[in-house]
């Protein structure tokens, strides 16, 4: 999208998503410790096409939900229509479901989830929108020389679904003896967020935007998913790892298949230790399916799966040319 194309966004209490969406438009940022009203009010003339927010937690910033609420009041008094959008589905839909009454339209990184927002809200304003990679910030590099075996950039959460995805993908290959670079946030104290055996294999704390650099530091990448069951929600991991051009082997997510990828073709991905080994033991042995497979992976999200999509998606829904629960 080239610069005079980018719409000028109103963008409040979203910090965590600002730097995947600053390439697509130009955005007017609200701050609460700011003079946000003038902004606002200047902003309102300068024709934004819509306001954005997104789920919020006053863990991240004292006041961040009131300032939320009151930026979202004004916004309406001015004018500007308003989007509001969750990357916690399914979950943490209890936990923020609230924060999406008054907003104009309400997008979902969970298809499932919309029945739920429908009924609660007591409107049909809302629609599926799923995380991505964003190019500008995810993009091939060379495979290091020395590089372990596997990368996972992923941390470690108790959730029942990600113990089993653990158990089914990474316990066998640690079991087998393979090489693995983990990467996750560090502890308070520095140390690894993951328990043993896991943490042996820690190289180093990373955030969730400088992943790029540690995916050519493994051959193959490995993903994770909080969400595995009944939900069409998968991390950001899927995406960037594609974006990278890594062969990519995932435990099972019913979020794949609806986004369009192919097991075996786009990445693959298993939901036994069984079928974990025998992945690993085509990629690792045929290197050249592994290749062929990364740079349909590669291709595949970039023509469907970037911020860029995304965008014109709340585009489409706020003309109501979308439709809530498909892509297409």
């Amino acid at each position: 999208m080239t610069e005079q194309s980018r719409p000028r966004v109103v963008v409040f209490a979203a910090d965590f998503m600002a730097p995947y969406w600053a390439p697509e438009w130009e955005a007017i940022r609200l701050a609460p410790d700011e003079p946000w009203r003038e902004t606002l009010a200047y902003a309102a003339g300068q024709g934004p096409v819509f306001a954005y927010s997104m789920n919020c937690a006053d863990a991240y910033g004292a006041g961040i939900e009131s300032f939320q609420r009151q930026a979202l009041v004004e916004c309406r008094r001015h004018g500007i229509p308003t989007v509001w959008h969750t990357i916690e589905d399914p979950n943490h839909f209890e936990h923020f479901r609230e924060q999406a009454r008054g907003f104009d339209f309400v997008f979902t990184s969970d298809r499932e989830m919309i029945p739920g927002y429908r009924q609660f809200l007591g409107h049909e304003k809302v629609w599926w929108l799923p995380l991505a990679c964003q190019p500008a910030m995810h993009y091939p590099l060379p495979t290091e020389p020395d590089a372990a075996d596997f990368v996972l950039i992923a941390n470690y959460y108790p959730y029942e679904t990600r113990v089993e995805a653990v158990s089914n993908l990474i316990t066998p290959i640690i079991l087998a003896g393979h090489s693995l670079a983990l990467f996750a946030y560090a502890n308070p104290d520095g140390t690894c967020c993951w328990p043993e055996p896991f943490s042996a294999h820690w190289k180093g704390a990373t955030s969730c935007y400088d992943v790029t650099k540690f995916y050519p530091k493994g051959r193959i990448a490995l993903g994770l998913n909080c969400q595995t069951h009944q939900t069409t929600m998968t991390s950001m991991r899927t995406y960037e790892a594609l974006a990278c051009e890594k062969p990519f082997l995932a435990a099972h997510s019913d979020a794949y298949e609806p986004l369009g990828f192919r097991n075996g073709v786009h990445f693959r991905w298993t939901g036994s230790r069984e079928e974990t080994m025998a992945h690993v033991r085509l990629l690792l042995n045929e290197p050249g399916v592994a290749v062929a497979m990364a740079t349909i992976g590669v291709l595949f999200v970039w023509e469907n799966h970037t911020y860029a999509h995304r965008l014109q998606r709340i585009l489409a829904a706020m003309d109501g040319k979308a439709k809530p629960g498909e892509l297409t």
